[in-house]
């Protein structure tokens, strides 16, 4: 299978990767003069040649091109063949006993068999439904960045916590947390080293959170923690070490190195509302606050004073 990427700007700086699914156990690399997919005495069967490509700056095709592909048997390696020969066989015992009784048990037997062998492969087959189903279950609440919960977890799982928090009576705290200036990121070194600083974060958050707590990529540059039975004192250390263990983390690019920030903020139950969506408004209302006071700091959201919550209600009403 030849192939070719449709960017002929510079195609002798187009390069390319082909896996054979079903046989091949890693993706082939190759370049511009080499576009040619080869594969010969391959067993009967299925498979799909997997096709990707980049352009002339490196970037690599979103989605693989899938091309389908079958295998035929030989004669006398199809199923025909054998139902044949294992007739013949039959019925040749069948001929040579002449017996009634027999005839009737081996053809029991061979049902039985079926039978069997159906059962096993229906068995297999809710196996591997219930694995993809797994699978997929997975792959629904995952961010595929960074390997972390995305935002649809973790607004599920925080309204769990908080319903739990507000009826139990205990402290719930969530971070969120931000990258300074990413945009100057992307503009300056590349959506590669864009991507690099997020899973970058991730790392930093995965080093950093404690057993019971869950960090999820909210989107773009923004990602949230969710600390159960954590009350403010605690959700402050957990965030400056956040925002120095980042700090202190240097990225490698083309350019040289690359050190980057993070703003954070943080709220807590109950002084931050009784449902979720309160408490990451609040949260949120934090991060944006170390934004405006300079960035690389982390803020707690305060609860109003009871003056202040008169004057809003006032100027409300």
């Amino acid at each position: 299978v030849e192939f070719a990427a449709a960017d002929f700007s510079a195609p002798e700086r187009n390069r390319y990767a082909y896996k054979l699914e079903g046989f091949d156990a890693d993706w082939v690399e190759t370049d511009a003069v080499r576009r040619l997919a080869s594969y010969t005495n391959l067993p009967p069967g299925h498979y799909r040649l997997l096709l990707r490509g980049s352009n002339r700056d490196g970037a690599w095709s979103e989605q693989a091109l899938s091309l389908p592909i079958r295998v035929q048997p030989a004669w006398h390696q199809t199923l025909w063949f054998r139902a044949g020969a294992v007739l013949a066989v039959i019925a040749l015992l069948f001929s040579i006993v002449h017996a009634r009784t027999r005839l009737l048990r081996a053809r029991q037997g061979e049902l039985e068999r079926k039978v069997r062998e159906r059962t096993a492969e229906l068995e297999a087959l809710s196996k591997a439904l219930k694995e993809k189903s797994l699978v997929l279950e997975r792959t629904s609440i995952t961010d595929p960045l960074t390997g972390l919960h995305n935002r649809r977890y973790m607004e599920s799982h925080l309204a769990t916590l908080v319903a739990q928090a507000t009826q139990s009576g205990r402290a719930l705290s969530v971070l969120v947390a931000d990258i300074d200036f990413f945009k100057r990121v992307n503009d300056t070194y590349g959506h590669d080293i864009g991507d690099q600083v997020i899973r970058g974060l991730g790392d930093v958050l995965r080093r950093q959170k404690r057993a019971t707590d869950v960090v999820a990529r909210f989107g773009g540059e923004e990602f949230v923690v969710l600390c159960e039975q954590t009350e403010e004192g605690g959700a402050m250390l957990l965030a400056e070490r956040i925002r120095e263990d980042l700090e202190k983390t240097v990225f490698t690019t083309p350019n040289g190195k690359l050190s980057v920030t993070c703003s954070i903020g943080v709220a807590t139950l109950p002084d931050a509302g009784g449902d979720w969506e309160t408490l990451f408004k609040a949260a949120d209302e934090a991060l944006y606050a170390s934004k405006r006071g300079g960035r690389n700091r982390t803020t707690l959201h305060q609860k109003p004073r009871a003056s202040e919550a008169r004057v809003a209600a006032k100027n409300k009403g």
